[in-house]
Order: C-alpha cells, then sequence, then structure tokens
C-alpha cells in the first residue's frame, strides 16, 4: 500500500498532459484501426467494415467520432456504376499523424514479435533509399533519444 509522501505522479498530470488529450482526442482501438484503412485508402463504411470486422454500429459511432473531432470529413462517392455513397477523407489534421503511425509501425517492426520481412518499408520517393522516423533539431540535424530532455512548463 502506498503512503502519502512515497506515492510518485508524473510530472504533468493526465488533465493538462497534450498526450493523454491525444489519446482522448483520436479514441480507441477501432479509431485507430479505422485511421489505419483510411491512410491506405479504404475509405467506404463496408469496406472499412469487411476489413477490420468492426461491429457496424461501432464502426457508424468512430466515425461519427472521428468527425467531430475534425479529423475525417464525410463525402459522397459517385463509383462509374451504382449509386452513390459516403466515404471517408482524412484531414489535414489526420494527415498529421501520419507520423505517429509511420513510427509505430517501425517500433513494431524492431520490437514486435512477428517473423518474416516487415510487410512494409518506407521510402524516399525519389531515391526510394528507406527512411526512418526520427528527431532532428532546428538545424535539420538528427537528435538521438539519450541527447534529448523534456522541459516542463
Amino acid at each position: 500500500m502506498l503512503i502519502g509522501s512515497n506515492r510518485k505522479t508524473s510530472p504533468i498530470p493526465p488533465d493538462r498532459c497534450n498526450l493523454a488529450a491525444a489519446f482522448e482526442l483520436i479514441g480507441d482501438r477501432p479509431s485507430l484501426l479505422v485511421l489505419r484503412s483510411i491512410f491506405y485508402g479504404v475509405t467506404r463504411f463496408n469496406d472499412i467494415q469487411f476489413e477490420n470486422g468492426i461491429a457496424r454500429t461501432v464502426l457508424s459511432d468512430r466515425l461519427k467520432r472521428l468527425c467531430a473531432n475534425g479529423l475525417l470529413v464525410k463525402q459522397k462517392y459517385n463509383p462509374p456504376t451504382g449509386r452513390s455513397q459516403d466515404e471517408y477523407v482524412p484531414t489535414q489534421k489526420a494527415i498529421g499523424l501520419l507520423p505517429a503511425f509511420v513510427a509505430l509501425t517501425q517500433w513494431f517492426d524492431r520490437w514486435g514479435e512477428r517473423d518474416g520481412d516487415p510487410p512494409i518499408t518506407f521510402v524516399d520517393k525519389t531515391s526510394e533509399a528507406p527512411v526512418r522516423i526520427a528527431f532532428v533539431n532546428e538545424q535539420d540535424q538528427a537528435v538521438s533519444l539519450d541527447e534529448i530532455k523534456p522541459i516542463f512548463s
């Protein structure tokens, strides 16, 4: 049992932490799977539902929430044949999450427990050389994790 002064807390309480706020805004696992699918070009309700196996009611709720939080925009898609359907398009706010998604992908490539080569590699469009997520300073120089320190305000 922890008593008073022995209790440890983080330097930023969760209600003031932007990382915690980002988690709240983005949502849960189904929301992350929806964003992942949309980033890969799967934008229609039925396709998202089929790909991820999310219950239709849950998917509907998550799509509404992602739209309300400004991450997706619902618009009409008119296929060459058939009737128009809704599709969900990422906003600039959602596209701003791509580095975090790539970082998580590359983290799993290194630390996850899956055999074989990673199913996706991110490369420079011009040279096709692999790229990785990194910290850079204002002079565009890479900075290692052990050279970074947080400053709390």
